[in-house]
């Protein structure tokens, strides 16, 4: 008896550490990785030497005003199909993170600047075709990048990031290639 109790016990926990990992890992609200945990993956990644790593950095066009429009509980389920649309367009390895409110990274390996071009493509479709309850259409800007050796993981970033934003500045709902270094 003592011993089954012990071995439940032990079950138990385990499954309790478990479920605090994927906690600590994933974003509660879309079940993507957090910026934490996909900061280590990708870090990891490089650090592996890995030939082509890239990453689509995407922005919800207009969130704000949508948010404004209809309230954050629709708000959440935009975040929520969005993260669904792309899931649904990538492949197994490719790497979904929330980056922080509206904003979301793909990690992609194994992929050059074109591949990754018209991954971004795909999911910028996949999005806008995607109608949402309530809602309706939305877009997403996308920035691209690809990781070069001996640069630092917060320049990926910042140039994913300024690929963005050219994105944003151009009129939305487009893919913009970051400029090298």
């Amino acid at each position: 008896m003592y011993y089954r109790n012990l071995q439940e016990t032990a079950h138990r926990l385990y499954l309790d550490r478990l479920q605090f990992q994927k906690m600590s890992e994933k974003d509660n609200l879309t079940g993507a990785f957090n910026r934490g945990e996909g900061e280590r993956i990708l870090q990891n990644l490089i650090n592996q030497n890995r030939a082509e790593v890239g990453v689509i950095l995407l922005d919800i066009d207009n969130f704000k005003r949508l948010n404004d429009n209809f309230g954050h509980l629709i708000g959440d389920r935009v975040l929520q199909e969005i993260t669904q649309t792309c899931e649904a367009h990538l492949r197994k390895h490719d790497i979904l993170i929330r980056w922080g409110g509206e904003e979301f990274l793909v990690v992609v390996t194994e992929e050059d600047q074109t591949e990754l071009k018209e991954l971004a493509e795909r999911l910028r479709i996949a999005i806008a075709n995607h109608q949402i309850s309530v809602v309706g259409k939305v877009t997403a800007s996308f920035g691209i990048a690809s990781h070069q050796p001996q640069v630092s993981l917060s320049r990926l970033f910042k140039r994913a990031d300024e690929a963005l934003y050219r994105a944003k500045r151009q009129g939305c709902n487009q893919v913009v290639i970051a400029e090298n270094f």
